[in-house]
């Protein structure tokens, strides 16, 4: 470790876990000096980190965790609106993020809309929803089976398509 504050100043600056700024990670004695930057922070912008709040999550074998002055979680993590941890957790997104998007097709369904209305609001409101957890965990062909079928629900007003959904796949 270098006395140059340069380097000292680079140094706390890469580990943000201020604010919404969530880290993994991997070793102890990373850990340490994240949370060893706590008190300058708390101390240079006079914010306080609220440790009752603050919930933490060990993923694998972790021999001391006495360093971490949070609560630990040992079934689910919530970072950025994406659960993490146990078995399950990606069946716990979709499933959430699902009746998200369908709570939001309903809201639109009862306004009279075009097609082109219609297409507007799946690709605003109801696939910004979907895409931000696809980034993270992969849909399964159950979870796509049920989006699939919410929209064209929605576009048709019925579960008969008036149009063949091959028809409507193809591009422009």
């Amino acid at each position: 470790r270098s006395d140059d504050p340069r380097q000292r100043r680079h140094a706390s600056q890469s580990l943000p876990v201020h604010g919404r700024h969530r880290r993994f990670l991997l070793r102890s004695r990373i850990c340490s000096q994240a949370l060893g930057c706590l008190r300058p922070f708390e101390l240079a912008s006079r914010a306080k980190v609220n440790r009752g709040k603050s919930e933490a999550m060990f993923f694998g074998n972790w021999a001391d965790r006495s360093f971490v002055p949070f609560t630990i979680r040992s079934d689910y993590l919530k970072v950025l609106g994406i659960w993490f941890g146990a078995a399950g957790a990606c069946t716990k997104n979709w499933e959430e993020r699902i009746t998200k998007a369908k709570q939001k097709l309903g809201w639109w369904e009862q306004r009279s809309l075009s097609i082109a209305g219609k297409t507007l609001v799946i690709r605003c409101e109801v696939l910004s929803v979907l895409l931000y957890v696809a980034q993270v965990w992969p849909i399964t062909r159950t979870y796509a089976a049920a989006v699939t079928r919410a929209i064209f629900k929605f576009i048709w007003r019925s579960k008969m398509d008036r149009v063949r959904r091959d028809t409507m796949y193809k591009p422009l």
